[in-house]
């Protein structure tokens, strides 16, 4: 019967041969090496063969049946006939200086695209926390297309030594497409610069900030720019504050109190009051007739919303 290396393929061991496999202390081990090849020397380019001698390394793999793998796997070190150079052998599956494997590192950012901690991972895979944040930061992805919808806003972190970094978002998919390392307008002009089919966004969802509305205006012209609804209902609710401060001075020591206990009964959702609130606002704007219209603005902002 012919051999297929089923075992190698099946643990994703590429050029690989498996000489033993057990299980010690719930962790698997398996003894690995590679097969034999003509490698070329990286000094002088000779082509050679000849082993000057073997290395054992332990490699963490990805895990299999709940339980850690470990790869003994015996290097052969080669040394070059011509100018005496010795290096070790080419092995696929590993990067180089690495003691974890390309499965490993695919299997722990597909975990990461899940709800799951790095501590959880980190102990999955048994690997320290530290180790999966250095994988993250070899990762790197583009963006090579704006979406029709963009949404642009600003929070704070420290990569680069920047206080403040811009994430872009698509408000539609509810996906991240990008995170710049810095705000500042330079930057972001030449990012968005980069893209050929910026000028078929059509809508850009963005605070109130007259930065960010400079940015999209002349980024993005044939877009239509769109306050994102929670600081369009900020200034909402804060309006509606100093309204209700300024009414309820006029009244009585009493009825002062209750207002002031039942503010946040004007700025719920329409729709989230109960009976017994709802007759309390209902009461609440009939005693204040300039409160009346701007508590009606609100809740026409929280249904748009909605």
């Amino acid at each position: 019967m012919l051999n297929y290396h089923f075992t190698e393929k099946l643990l994703g061991l590429e050029d690989a041969i498996v000489k033993n496999l057990q299980l010690v202390q719930n962790t698997f081990i398996i003894d690995v090496i590679m097969e034999q090849r003509i490698h070329t020397c990286p000094s002088c380019s000779f082509q050679t063969s000849k082993v000057h001698d073997y290395h054992t390394q332990l490699v963490k793999h990805t895990p299999s049946s709940g339980f850690p793998v470990l790869l003994r796997l015996k290097k052969r070190r080669h040394v070059c006939p011509v100018c005496g150079k010795r290096f070790f052998e080419n092995v696929p599956f590993l990067p180089k200086y690495q003691r974890t494997t390309n499965a490993l590192w695919g299997y722990i950012l597909a975990e990461l695209s899940h709800a799951v901690s790095m501590k959880e991972i980190a102990q999955k895979v048994q690997l320290s926390q530290a180790t999966i944040g250095r994988i993250i930061d070899h990762v790197q992805y583009t963006c090579k297309k704006l979406p029709r919808a963009l949404s642009i806003d600003e929070f704070r972190g420290n990569s680069g030594g920047e206080k403040f970094q811009c994430i872009l978002t698509d408000p539609k998919a509810k996906q991240v497409i990008d995170i710049l390392p810095t705000k500042k307008a330079e930057d972001i002009y030449q990012y968005f610069a980069s893209f050929p089919d910026r000028k078929q966004v059509r809508f850009v969802v963005m605070d109130l900030s007259t930065f960010f509305r400079s940015i999209a205006k002349n980024c993005f012209p044939k877009a239509e720019i769109v306050a994102d609804k929670f600081h369009a209902l900020r200034l909402a609710i804060y309006a509606l504050e100093q309204v209700r401060k300024e009414e309820q001075k006029k009244f009585a020591e009493k009825r002062r109190k209750y207002f002031k206990r039942s503010r946040t009964l004007l700025i719920k959702h329409k729709e989230k009051l109960h009976k017994e609130e709802l007759e309390a606002v209902s009461q609440m704007l009939s005693l204040s007739k300039p409160l009346a219209p701007v508590s009606y603005t609100h809740l026409r902002a929280h249904e748009t919303s909605a």
